[in-house]
């Protein structure tokens, strides 16, 4: 699959996915569900493009290879000619850039916490949870099972604060936005990656508090805390931070009466959304590959030329092209040239069709037109790269080696 249309469903997908989860779970105070929610939605969108669809078996139809696209201008101009960068190699080569640049400052941000571990001493306070207490300028975080506080705060609302802190770490929130900042760097142009992890870092000061005032904690007394603590300095890592969310949502979400478990049928929702990305995805990809028409299950009988001078269409190993799929329609659009006669043509796009056999030793022979382009030096533009391929692996049929039919069309783009 190509990159960029890989990249633009799992962007269209994680668009849906969150409108979806915004729309009918944001305000619930089911934390463990949303999390696992937003979690799974993110995961999905990277796996859902990748869905194909169960496969009729061709029974009646010539082996066909993805259409090899020859342009004019831009993708191939004549025989030999290198490829002209275009903006979609431009757009390619940011969005690698962009990861690149993303990536770095994850792991940077990933040292800087690492070093603030090292060069400062811990204190073990349980269940290998160590304490981190440092200046004026350490605001209460945790990460991993580190809380770093401050020798203020030590002195003072030290137990709300170190619960606070510990409930991230019992939940494993590091973990959660590790993964996040790790897509984030691989989707960084799409705003809704972003609004992901702001939505996750939320759950999880929900988790976090809701811990803190069921262990007994006064809540009100807590809430002033949070207020005070809000101005504070916040941090900018791969950290849970107690001032890291929004304050106002974070009391509302204290004093909202619980979702009754019934609600968490919303969460089908979402689901029902990947769903229907899922069908229409399996769709697009229900033709992508050489040889995903064949059915495992097509009878010998079927597959047999009804005479021996006919070569079999679906046999049990078909014929492959030396280095596979890829280098076949590599190989087709560097060598296939462009009429110079046909450089006034004002057909936009002509397709051939062309058939051909691998024979028993691999060798490529009886090419012919089953569907002309309705120009003649395109047909023949067309037969003469075909002719000129390198051997094939042949096809094997019983264990041994038989003559097998292919078909491949061939499309000529004429650019505007």
């Amino acid at each position: 699959m190509d990159l960029l249309v890989y990249t633009f469903r799992v962007s269209l997908s994680l668009a849906a996915v969150f409108a979806a989860y915004k729309l009918f779970m944001s305000r619930e105070t089911l934390h463990a569900l949303n999390r696992f929610a937003i979690l799974a939605a993110v995961a999905m969108s990277f796996v859902l493009p990748f869905a194909k669809m169960p496969q009729l078996s061709a029974l009646n139809e010539d082996l066909t290879v993805p259409e090899v696209f020859i342009e004019l201008e831009g993708v191939v101009v004549h025989s030999g000619s290198q490829q002209n960068i275009g903006v979609w190699n431009v757009i390619a080569t940011v969005l690698v850039v962009g990861s690149v640049f993303f990536f770095l400052r994850f792991l940077v941000s990933i040292i800087s916490v690492l070093f603030k571990v090292f060069k400062s001493k811990s204190v073990n306070i349980g269940n290998g949870i160590k304490l981190i207490i440092g200046g004026k300028d350490f605001a209460p975080v945790s990460w991993m099972r580190y809380v770093f506080i401050s020798a203020d705060d030590y002195a003072g609302n030290c137990d709300e604060i170190i619960a606070h802190e510990t409930a991230h770490i019992r939940y494993g929130h590091s973990f959660d936005l590790i993964f996040m900042d790790l897509v984030c760097a691989i989707q960084w142009f799409n705003p809704c990656v972003w609004l992901f992890r702001r939505e996750l870092c939320a759950v999880h000061e929900f988790q976090a508090d809701q811990k803190v005032v069921d262990l007994g904690f006064n809540a009100k007394l807590y809430q002033i805390l949070l207020v005070k603590k809000a101005a504070g300095r916040r941090w900018n890592f791969v950290a849970n931070s107690l001032n890291h969310s929004n304050l106002k949502n974070r009391i509302t979400m204290m004093t909202r009466k619980k979702s009754s478990k019934k609600v968490a049928i919303k969460a089908l929702l979402p689901v029902a959304v990947s769903a229907v990305f899922a069908f229409t995805f399996a769709c697009c990809n229900q033709s992508n590959s050489l040889y995903d028409a064949m059915d495992a299950n097509v009878s010998t009988q079927l597959s047999n030329p009804q005479t021996a001078d006919q070569p079999f269409v679906i046999v049990e190993n078909m014929p492959e092209y030396p280095g596979g799929e890829k280098a076949l329609i590599d190989y087709v659009t560097s060598h296939v040239e462009y009429p110079a006669e046909a450089k006034n043509d004002t057909v936009m796009r002509r397709t051939v069709y062309l058939k051909f056999v691998v024979d028993k030793v691999g060798k490529v022979k009886d090419v012919e037109v089953l569907r002309s382009s309705g120009n003649l030096v395109f047909d023949n533009s067309a037969i003469k790269t075909v002719e000129s391929m390198p051997e094939w692996k042949p096809g094997m049929q019983s264990g041994k080696p038989v003559d097998v039919a292919i078909q491949i069309p061939i499309q000529f783009v004429r650019s505007n």
